[in-house]
């Protein structure tokens, strides 16, 4: 459900529960008294549906984000397990090879 109500004389733009929530969009109606007479209630309608989508749009791809930034966080910590066992294994390899050598 979308609600308008327009008050040139406190100057703002309500909008009311768009998907449960209360929106308050904040507006100079001196600057937009003409475009908003453009565009006329549908048109802005529209457009606020529009930004509805693209809000949508933009929490569902943060959540795609954050999924594989963890993803790749566990990933690096993996790489970073195997590194310092490898740099340990290669360490005692040295460490024998030294015990090998004959002193000189």
């Amino acid at each position: 459900m979308l609600t308008l109500k327009i008050s040139a004389a406190q100057k703002f733009l309500y909008v009311a529960d768009i998907h449960g929530i209360q929106w308050i969009v904040s507006i100079l109606m001196s600057d937009y008294t003409d475009e908003f007479n453009e565009l006329g209630v549908d048109d802005l309608e529209l457009k606020l549906n529009e930004l509805i989508c693209l809000c949508e749009h933009l929490k569902a791809e943060n959540i795609r984000l954050r999924a594989k930034q963890a993803s790749l966080l566990s990933e690096r910590s993996e790489l970073v397990d195997k590194n310092e066992l490898a740099r340990r294994r290669v360490e005692s390899i040295l460490s024998r090879l030294k015990e090998l050598e004959p002193e000189a």
